[in-house]
């Protein structure tokens, strides 16, 4: 109801300020200011609405109602200063919960108050250094591709696959929903240019490029059905990750919910988000598999043209994501790192897909080209799998995990996650201070 009457509210200022624009004809600069106040919230109400799937009513409320008190040119029984002092806290108040952007000691504060659903681990020159919850296995978001990297470059050197086949990106494009992926399968698209033939065809090492350097979700799933989920899955257990459960199709599986919708349309997004929650391990990627199927046949009447989806159905679907632990990961970023791996693999196909050079990045040209790794994130989860290598030869390799996370705290904490990890890179008192604190 609260939220009914907000709209309502925001539709009659708007009227109101087109009324004195266009009829009274009062068109002063702060009429403009006013009017800008309007539409920068309701431009907010439906990008927030797209990314999360519901909308944040209360700060979009405080901005307007900020801007039309701060920039009030009538004049009333209540002090028009004590007013805009009060309107300036308003918009404090809204500005600061719409930007939230958080730093690399928000994160390590985080750590620091132990939580439950996250882990780190940080080694340096085969020393442990850091280790919080670090065998407990989390959902690891598009950080998890790492493993499908790591099996195409072992399946390349064995010659089971041949990184110059081409690949129709028509039939990457029947697996890709449009803002389901933070705009990466689009990004890619966007920078292939020369890479495409005349027939529209791209080389399967760009679509794996695809897959690490814009962590387009389409490139995923292709990749995860062509390599083979077998395949896959003795990847893990020649990396001895024990604790990753198997994969399944990204895309395939965050359908599901449009899938179980159009066979119940009488279902509300709870009961929805439920019958989700309670399948099997095996049932949910079974269907995922399915799903993933009928949109490759072009059958999926159900996929959408640009993606929204309830944060209830998200979240059952972010929990499901491949889990692994941040110990497990961080030993595969050091068996990488040192091309130690227990079995044969394309070198110059693993460089391609895992690393990055230094300059021009946002790591600090002091480090060597040997940077590189995988990030991954959804509404509740943040994560990141680096290891690089300094001037003297000194190797890291750092694992952040973070699940379980209220709004806020996503917003606050994802962006702070990176700017984590390039501090421990490169500062040394902050790397010190964390070791200290979350050390053994």
């Amino acid at each position: 109801m609260i939220e009914l009457l907000f709209l309502v509210l925001i539709i009659g200022l708007f009227i109101q300020e087109a009324y004195q624009w266009f009829v009274v004809k009062k068109r002063t600069v702060m009429s403009y200011v006013r009017l800008s106040g309007i539409v920068i919230a309701v431009g907010y109400i439906a990008v927030y609405s797209y990314i999360y799937g519901s909308i944040d009513w209360t700060n979009s409320f405080l901005i307007i109602l900020a801007v039309l008190f701060i920039f009030n040119e009538e004049k009333g029984l209540i002090s028009k200063w004590l007013l805009r002092v009060f309107s300036v806290f308003l918009f404090w108040l809204g500005v600061s919960q719409l930007h939230t952007q958080g730093t690399a000691s928000d994160v390590f504060n985080y750590f620091a108050e132990d939580p439950e659903s996250a882990s780190i681990v940080y080694i340096e020159d085969e020393e442990v250094k850091v280790a919080v919850n670090e065998s407990e296995a989390l959902p690891m978001a598009s950080t998890y591709k790492t493993v499908l990297a790591l099996t195409f470059a072992k399946q390349a050197a064995k010659g089971d696959l041949n990184p110059e086949e081409n690949v129709s990106l028509k039939t990457l494009e029947r697996l890709h929903i449009p803002d389901s992926d933070g705009g990466g399968h689009q990004a890619w698209l966007d920078q292939l240019s020369d890479e495409t033939n005349a027939a529209g065809e791209v080389r399967l090492l760009k679509v794996a490029e695809g897959m690490m350097t814009y962590s387009s979700n389409a490139n995923t799933d292709y990749l995860l059905q062509e390599l083979g989920t077998e395949e896959v899955n003795g990847v893990l257990e020649d990396m001895e990750m024990q604790h990753h459960t198997k994969p399944h199709p990204v895309v395939g599986s965050l359908m599901l919910a449009e899938r179980k919708q159009q066979e119940n349309s009488d279902a509300s997004e709870e009961e929805i988000a439920a019958s989700l929650a309670e399948l099997s391990e095996d049932a949910y990627r079974e269907k995922a598999w399915d799903v993933h199927a009928e949109l490759l046949a072009e059958e999926a009447d159900y996929a959408q043209e640009s993606f929204r989806q309830p944060l209830k159905q998200q979240r059952v679907w972010s929990d499901r994501l491949p889990q692994g632990t941040a110990e497990e990961y961080a030993k595969m970023m050091q068996a990488v790192q040192n091309r130690d791996l227990p079995f044969q693999s394309d070198e110059e196909v693993l460089a391609n897909l895992f690393e990055w050079e230094s300059a021009g990045s946002q790591f600090h040209e002091y480090y060597t080209p040997v940077v590189g790794g995988k990030g991954g994130s959804t509404a509740f989860v943040r994560t990141e799998a680096v290891y690089a290598e300094k001037g003297d030869g000194t190797k890291m390799q750092l694992v952040v995990l973070l699940d379980d996370l209220e709004r806020d705290e996503q917003q606050r904490l994802s962006g702070g996650v990176s700017d984590f990890v390039q501090a421990m890179i490169e500062e040394e008192d902050f790397r010190q201070n964390v070791i200290e604190r979350l050390g053994h």
